[in-house]
């Protein structure tokens, strides 16, 4: 893999035999799940950390599921992505809509 060359530390990770690549795609489903896609296939990542809306991390999901390779989405809220079955490598960092709105509730509703 290749560093990607503005990240400040990409000579201490390649030492270690670590490095990190960045792709970009925002929320658009054709370009996000693309630039995951490229990461594996030109980069040969190893895990993917990032995808910013459901609408890339569900089908991107299912991609990664395929290759067995660790995902953590970091703001995908569609709560499908909580099924382990469909998704077993992905790790959430963020909450549902349907577990945040919960625990709303419940914080502003008891006393």
């Amino acid at each position: 893999m290749v560093a990607h060359k503005d990240w400040p530390y990409s000579a201490i990770m390649s030492k270690r035999g670590k490095c990190l690549v960045y792709g970009s795609g925002a929320c658009s489903v054709i370009e996000g799940v693309d630039s995951i896609m490229r990461l594996k296939e030109e980069e040969g990542v190893d895990v993917v950390i990032g995808g910013l809306c459901s609408s890339v991390c569900v089908p991107a999901g299912y991609n990664l599921r395929y290759w067995n390779i660790p995902y953590f989405p970091a703001s995908c809220s569609n709560p499908d992505m909580a099924d382990k079955n469909k998704f077993p490598t992905l790790a959430r960092v963020m909450p549902s809509y349907n577990k945040l709105g919960g625990a709303f509730c419940e914080y502003h509703l008891s006393e």
